[in-house]
């Protein structure tokens, strides 16, 4: 008996290390970004320094041009990618196995063009030269609809297909005469473009009809003085239109590391954006399409530079093992309490009926035993003390006890013949 509590207890503590072991939580955050030195990329670069300074997470930053294609990248459970970007129409895109850790900012569409080049709205771009984003990016989509609606073409206008950085060289260089941006307004390169003398801001007057037809597009208005307030520029406030910028995560990502990027996300971008009242980021309530990962909705319902018990009082590493326990001790609880309720034997009883009809089974078999052969003491003794046993137990099935009754008389008589 002895020997058989040492190995269950030495079972139970390798299944604890085994446990801890299994589910010790990493240090390494994978972020897709972004094309280099792009919004995304910058902001990946941010995390990276403050998950690092202030929980000791390495963070791995990979890059992609085509930013659309990030959201298959983290639904994509065979990837090692952990969170990445989003700033497009989601609405029709696979996105099962990936939770959302808020909006961060809006992303207007700016359109800068040449003061000379007597570019006042959309209708006038036709004969222009157009620079435009790669395809495959968040921009490119906009711009390809707003074409669309204004009916502009290759055959009558002329296209350059750049990246930002190119875009900009190639409209202050006077090589084209307008150029499109998706970008924050607290982007450096909207506050170059913007101070720039010779470039203008194009005002979209018409943005309510544009994004009545556009659906997956929001209102939009540039505040007059953005650019600078002395002089002021704009001169007046801009009307455009523009995108949500969202971090996503994989849903099966460890409460440590999305509480951790909440945190930050919550610090940094709290009165970032200049477009939206302070304190309206980040935010769960924009991108409705995606589930919310609980961990960072818990950490945006608080006050701006909360930090869980947990993770003030301990190691990053420990205290995420422990929220993680937590939470499945919870699930496992909530299992509990619906299997008890719907009137399912408990695991327990179950245990007993088994033992019980195992019992049974080996006393049939000695009782058998005893019909062709004389039974030793110890046999005879073990009859007695699987019977007690089951006695004991106040659990078993009613069939159960039936056979036991026979099984006694059986048992009785054969000692009597002793």
């Amino acid at each position: 008996m002895f020997k058989k509590k040492f190995l269950f207890r030495v079972f139970i503590v390798l299944f604890i290390l085994i446990s801890i072991v299994t589910n010790w939580p990493s240090r390494k955050l994978v972020i897709m970004a972004g094309p280099k030195d792009g919004y995304f990329e910058i902001t990946a670069q941010l995390l990276k320094k403050e998950l690092k300074e202030n929980f000791g997470i390495e963070v791995i930053i990979k890059n992609r041009n085509d930013t659309l294609n990030i959201i298959k990248d983290v639904n994509d459970l065979n990837s090692d990618i952990d969170i990445g970007f989003i700033a497009q129409n989601i609405k029709n895109q696979d996105h099962e196995n990936i939770s959302s850790l808020g909006t961060i900012a809006m992303e207007p569409l700016f359109i800068f063009a040449r003061k000379d080049s007597n570019i006042n709205s959309m209708e006038d771009l036709k004969g222009k030269r157009l620079s435009i984003p790669p395809p495959n990016s968040g921009t490119r989509t906009v711009v390809d609809d707003l074409f669309e609606i204004y009916g502009i073409t290759q055959n009558n206008a002329n296209f350059f297909t750049l990246n930002d950085k190119d875009l900009t060289t190639t409209l202050t260089t006077n090589k084209v005469d307008v150029a499109f941006f998706l970008l924050p307004s607290s982007a450096p390169i909207i506050s170059k473009l913007g101070r720039n003398p010779n470039l203008m801001a194009v005002n979209l007057s018409e943005s309510n009809g544009i994004v009545s037809r556009l659906r997956y597009l929001y209102n939009i208005k540039i505040s007059r003085g953005s650019f600078d307030l002395l002089p002021v520029n704009p001169g007046k406030d801009l009307d455009t239109v523009g995108l949500p910028i969202s971090i996503i995560a994989k849903k099966n990502i460890q409460p440590g590391l999305a509480t951790a990027v909440a945190i930050m996300l919550k610090e940094n971008f709290f009165d970032l954006d200049p477009t939206s009242p302070r304190g309206t980021f980040p935010s769960m309530n924009i991108v409705r399409e995606l589930s919310e990962n609980s961990a960072a909705s818990k950490i945006y319902l608080r006050e701006r530079g909360y930090i869980p018990f947990l993770y003030r009082f301990l190691p990053f590493q420990l205290a995420s093992f422990v929220d993680l326990a937590i939470n499945s001790l919870g699930l496992l609880l909530t299992i509990i309490l619906i299997y008890n309720y719907i009137g399912l034997p408990k695991p327990y009883e179950l245990w007993l009926r088994h033992r019980a009809r195992s019992n049974l089974r080996e006393i049939h078999h000695l009782i058998d035993k005893s019909k062709s052969q004389i039974l030793t003491s110890n046999e005879s003794k073990k009859i007695s003390t699987l019977i007690n046993q089951i006695e004991k137990s106040t659990l078993f099935h009613i069939t159960v006890s039936t056979r036991l009754n026979e099984i006694k008389s059986k048992f009785n008589n054969l000692i009597s013949k002793k």
